[in-house]
């Protein structure tokens, strides 16, 4: 068969919808078999409700779940498959860094294992990529290489699966047409025209935000991190192009991809000066994150406990050492026509847009100018800690 179609996972979530929305943009009239889990008879309600539709009929869900032998695909589902997909995109994995490992291992190791054995079984296959991340080297001092990664001590199961799912894929590029790319922290669009997340709220699942967002809009000026800490971010959407790109490009196979901005990487300082300026809000301190952790958890309880529990599992990418080398992969891009920006800028974006919606709420604001009672009380014990503070410098 000649023509082109693609089979993509994780295509719900925050980096496959947008890769989704970036195949149909630019490759109009392309089929994309999209992988959806979904209870018995809901998989047109579900795929209605993500906005499939309005994509036109070239989007075509499948009830595919990537902890079934098989991805748990109905035999008239794998038929077609096999028979019409010459592109396979895996972006579906948790994403989720405190999953238990046997559960972290069943969806990002065992599933990337069915989608290379789904693959073998295609005879017009041209191209399998899978979306890793520069993280899957753990924590280690050095330079994460354009190749195999040599492993550190893992901060989370996340990690620790990624880089196990990537020895799956590594296992099969003498065999199939494999191609590997690694994204940094994957920020919201820069331009914030990317699509909502499936929970309509727009950057939830840049989560690694909430410590900016709570410093935004509280007060809090302390960050468990060390100033001297890597910040490299990529938006969403160059990631998008950046993956359709790669995977349409012929000839390359066994190779890996550095989606990142690499020497263009910012420091946690800088970027911590770029959100004052931007928010007009206080310099931010740098702490030992033990330590504040342990002095928030004295002062904060109540509703507000849960928001700092999850925000505990992102902490340590505020201490990141490892560098990203993005040397090849930056010329490969530019002969795309892509050009990855500066993580300062990239931030830059993302400061615009939470100015702007910091002015559209201030343009209608609520029926009360009470705070919410459940930062209230934070709000004034962060208050105190800061006068205490300074008190003693």
């Amino acid at each position: 068969m000649t023509e082109r179609c693609f089979f993509l996972t994780g295509a719900s979530g925050f980096v496959g919808g947008e890769v989704l929305r970036t195949i149909v943009r630019e490759h109009p009239g392309t089929r994309v078999y999209a992988a959806l889990r979904a209870p018995a008879g809901e998989l047109e309600s579900r795929a209605a409700g993500l906005g499939w539709r309005a994509l036109g009929a070239q989007v075509v869900p499948v009830h595919a779940d990537l902890t079934r032998t098989r991805l748990g695909l109905s035999p008239r589902d794998l038929g077609r498959l096999c028979e019409d997909v010459t592109h396979v995109v895996h972006v579906g994995a948790t994403v989720r860094f405190d999953d238990t490992l046997p559960r972290a291992r069943q969806v990002n190791v065992f599933g990337t294992r069915q989608i290379t054995e789904l693959a073998a079984r295609m005879p017009g296959l041209q191209r399998l990529l899978h979306v890793s991340t520069t993280f899957v080297c753990g924590d280690r001092n050095g330079t994460l290489v354009e190749g195999p990664a040599t492993a550190g001590r893992f901060r989370n199961t996340y990690e620790r699966t990624k880089y196990e799912a990537e020895d799956v894929v590594q296992r099969t590029m003498a065999t199939l047409p494999v191609t590997i790319v690694r994204p940094s922290i994957v920020a919201p669009a820069s331009n914030g025209g990317s699509g909502p997340a499936p929970s309509g709220q727009p950057g939830e699942q840049a989560r690694f935000l909430l410590l900016l967002r709570l410093y935004a809009t509280h007060g809090w000026r302390w960050v468990p991190g060390s100033p001297a800490s890597l910040v490299d971010m990529v938006p969403v959407d160059l990631v998008a192009r950046a993956v359709v790109s790669l995977a349409l490009r012929p000839l390359v196979d066994g190779r890996w991809y550095h989606l990142a901005a690499g020497p263009h990487a910012a420091t946690l300082r800088e970027l911590g000066e770029r959100a004052s300026r931007a928010l007009r809000a206080p310099r931010l301190s740098f702490v030992p994150p033990r330590v504040l952790h342990a002095a928030l958890r004295c002062l904060i309880w109540g509703r507000t406990r849960p928001m700092l529990d999850r925000a505990a599992p992102y902490v340590p990418y505020l201490s990141v050492r490892t560098r990203v080398d993005t040397t090849d992969s930056h010329r490969v891009l530019r002969d795309l026509g892509l050009t990855v920006p500066r993580s300062a800028d990239t931030f830059d974006a993302i400061l615009e847009q939470l100015v702007a919606l910091g002015e559209r709420a201030s343009a209608h604001p609520p029926s009360t100018t009470r705070p919410p009672a459940r930062f209230s009380g934070a709000r004034a014990r962060a208050a105190s800690l800061s006068r205490a503070a300074e008190r003693r410098s």
